[in-house]
Protein backbone atom coordinates (compact mmCIF):
# COMPACT_ATOMS: atom_id res chain seq x y z
CA UNK A 1 0.00 0.00 0.00
CA UNK A 2 1.63 3.50 -1.03
CA UNK A 3 0.09 6.44 0.37
CA UNK A 4 0.36 9.66 -1.33
CA UNK A 5 0.14 13.41 -0.12
CA UNK A 6 -4.01 14.65 -0.39
CA UNK A 7 -3.83 17.35 -3.14
CA UNK A 8 -6.54 18.95 -3.93
CA UNK A 9 -6.34 19.38 -7.18
CA UNK A 10 -6.01 15.81 -8.27
CA UNK A 11 -8.40 14.02 -5.34
CA UNK A 12 -12.06 13.80 -5.35
CA UNK A 13 -13.22 14.27 -1.93
CA UNK A 14 -17.04 14.78 -2.80
CA UNK A 15 -17.28 10.51 -3.39
CA UNK A 16 -15.57 9.70 0.22
CA UNK A 17 -17.95 8.09 2.67
CA UNK A 18 -16.30 6.62 5.81
CA UNK A 19 -19.69 6.63 7.40
CA UNK A 20 -19.22 9.27 9.60
CA UNK A 21 -20.53 12.53 9.29
CA UNK A 22 -17.85 14.66 10.97
CA UNK A 23 -15.03 12.66 9.14
CA UNK A 24 -16.28 12.53 5.32
CA UNK A 25 -16.93 16.63 6.49
CA UNK A 26 -13.12 17.43 7.55
CA UNK A 27 -12.23 15.39 3.91
CA UNK A 28 -14.59 17.55 2.38
CA UNK A 29 -14.49 21.45 3.51
CA UNK A 30 -11.30 21.54 6.20
CA UNK A 31 -8.42 19.48 5.08
CA UNK A 32 -7.39 21.98 1.90
CA UNK A 33 -7.30 25.09 4.51
CA UNK A 34 -5.68 23.19 7.18
CA UNK A 35 -2.55 21.84 5.06
CA UNK A 36 -2.43 25.27 3.80
CA UNK A 37 -2.06 26.72 7.87
CA UNK A 38 0.09 24.37 8.77
CA UNK A 39 -2.18 22.53 10.85
CA UNK A 40 -1.96 18.74 9.42
CA UNK A 41 -0.71 16.71 7.05
CA UNK A 42 -2.62 14.58 5.01
CA UNK A 43 -2.14 11.27 3.31
CA UNK A 44 -4.34 9.61 0.90
CA UNK A 45 -4.98 5.73 -0.46
CA UNK A 46 -5.89 6.19 -4.18
CA UNK A 47 -8.48 4.18 -5.98
CA UNK A 48 -6.90 3.06 -9.11
CA UNK A 49 -7.56 5.43 -11.53
CA UNK A 50 -5.37 7.94 -9.11
CA UNK A 51 -8.74 10.36 -8.34
CA UNK A 52 -10.94 8.90 -6.24
CA UNK A 53 -10.07 8.35 -2.22
CA UNK A 54 -9.92 4.48 -0.74
CA UNK A 55 -8.72 6.12 2.86
CA UNK A 56 -7.20 9.00 4.31
CA UNK A 57 -5.22 9.86 7.64
CA UNK A 58 -4.00 13.51 9.10
CA UNK A 59 -0.77 14.09 10.76
CA UNK A 60 0.07 16.82 13.13
CA UNK A 61 2.12 17.79 16.03
CA UNK A 62 1.03 17.49 19.33
CA UNK A 63 2.36 17.64 22.93
CA UNK A 64 1.10 16.03 26.06
CA UNK A 65 1.66 16.88 29.75
CA UNK A 66 3.47 14.47 31.90
CA UNK A 67 0.41 14.22 33.80
CA UNK A 68 -1.21 12.81 31.20
CA UNK A 69 1.39 10.07 30.73
CA UNK A 70 2.79 9.33 34.19
CA UNK A 71 0.81 5.74 34.69
CA UNK A 72 2.28 4.42 31.03
CA UNK A 73 5.77 4.97 31.27
CA UNK A 74 6.32 9.04 31.83
CA UNK A 75 6.88 9.04 35.28
CA UNK A 76 10.81 9.39 34.13
CA UNK A 77 9.85 11.72 31.89
CA UNK A 78 10.64 15.46 32.56
CA UNK A 79 7.99 17.64 35.08
CA UNK A 80 8.71 20.70 33.53
CA UNK A 81 8.33 20.90 29.74
CA UNK A 82 5.35 19.25 27.18
CA UNK A 83 5.88 15.97 26.01
CA UNK A 84 5.94 16.15 22.26
CA UNK A 85 3.96 14.28 20.34
CA UNK A 86 2.44 13.07 16.59
CA UNK A 87 -1.21 13.38 16.59
CA UNK A 88 -3.44 11.26 13.94
CA UNK A 89 -6.23 13.45 13.72
CA UNK A 90 -8.23 12.05 11.26
CA UNK A 91 -8.50 8.32 9.54
CA UNK A 92 -11.31 6.88 7.63
CA UNK A 93 -11.67 3.98 5.29
CA UNK A 94 -14.62 4.66 2.59
CA UNK A 95 -17.83 2.47 3.11
CA UNK A 96 -16.90 0.32 -0.15
CA UNK A 97 -13.69 -0.84 1.09
CA UNK A 98 -13.88 -1.68 4.72
CA UNK A 99 -13.74 -4.79 6.51
CA UNK A 100 -10.54 -5.37 3.92
CA UNK A 101 -7.96 -4.43 6.36
CA UNK A 102 -7.35 -0.81 5.46
CA UNK A 103 -7.42 0.84 8.42
CA UNK A 104 -4.92 -1.12 10.04
CA UNK A 105 -2.58 -0.28 6.73
CA UNK A 106 -3.58 3.25 6.69
CA UNK A 107 -2.35 3.49 10.63
CA UNK A 108 0.58 1.34 9.83
CA UNK A 109 1.55 4.19 7.03
CA UNK A 110 0.88 6.66 9.83
CA UNK A 111 3.40 5.39 12.13
CA UNK A 112 5.86 4.58 9.34
CA UNK A 113 5.60 8.12 8.55
CA UNK A 114 5.98 9.28 12.27
CA UNK A 115 9.00 7.63 12.10
CA UNK A 116 10.62 9.57 9.61
CA UNK A 117 10.21 12.76 11.45
CA UNK A 118 13.58 14.30 11.74
CA UNK A 119 11.49 15.80 15.20
CA UNK A 120 11.60 14.69 18.50
CA UNK A 121 8.25 12.51 19.64
CA UNK A 122 7.40 10.50 22.47
CA UNK A 123 3.82 9.43 21.30
CA UNK A 124 1.21 9.04 19.00
CA UNK A 125 -2.24 10.64 20.18
CA UNK A 126 -5.15 10.01 18.96
CA UNK A 127 -8.73 10.89 20.35
CA UNK A 128 -11.00 8.34 19.32
CA UNK A 129 -14.68 9.50 18.06
CA UNK A 130 -16.65 6.97 20.24
CA UNK A 131 -15.51 3.62 22.40
CA UNK A 132 -15.95 1.51 19.53
CA UNK A 133 -13.34 3.60 18.13
CA UNK A 134 -11.19 3.58 21.22
CA UNK A 135 -11.59 -0.03 21.25
CA UNK A 136 -10.16 -0.63 17.57
CA UNK A 137 -7.13 1.76 18.56
CA UNK A 138 -6.60 -0.23 21.76
CA UNK A 139 -6.24 -3.43 19.65
CA UNK A 140 -3.31 -2.25 18.30
CA UNK A 141 -1.26 -0.95 21.22
CA UNK A 142 -3.00 2.47 22.40
CA UNK A 143 -3.95 3.32 25.41
CA UNK A 144 -6.47 5.38 27.00
CA UNK A 145 -4.56 8.42 28.99
CA UNK A 146 -5.76 10.18 32.43
CA UNK A 147 -9.51 9.80 32.98
CA UNK A 148 -10.69 10.02 29.01
CA UNK A 149 -11.10 6.79 27.69
CA UNK A 150 -11.23 8.34 24.17
CA UNK A 151 -8.11 9.66 24.32
CA UNK A 152 -5.35 7.16 23.39
CA UNK A 153 -1.22 7.05 23.17
CA UNK A 154 0.91 4.57 22.06
CA UNK A 155 4.76 5.06 23.28
CA UNK A 156 7.59 5.63 20.32
CA UNK A 157 8.91 2.70 21.40
CA UNK A 158 6.02 0.70 20.68
CA UNK A 159 5.64 2.10 17.18
CA UNK A 160 9.01 1.21 16.08
CA UNK A 161 8.87 -2.43 17.47
CA UNK A 162 5.95 -2.87 15.45
CA UNK A 163 7.34 -1.39 12.38
CA UNK A 164 9.90 -3.70 13.26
Amino acid sequence: MITTAFDAEVHDRTSFDCGVDSINGFLRHQTTQWIRKGLSSCWVLESDNSKNIIGFYTLSAAALSCEDVVDIGGRQLPKTIQIPAIRIGRLGVDVSHQGKGLGEALLIDAFARASMIDAAWAFVIVDALDTAASAWYERYGFVPISNDSLRLVIARATVLKALG
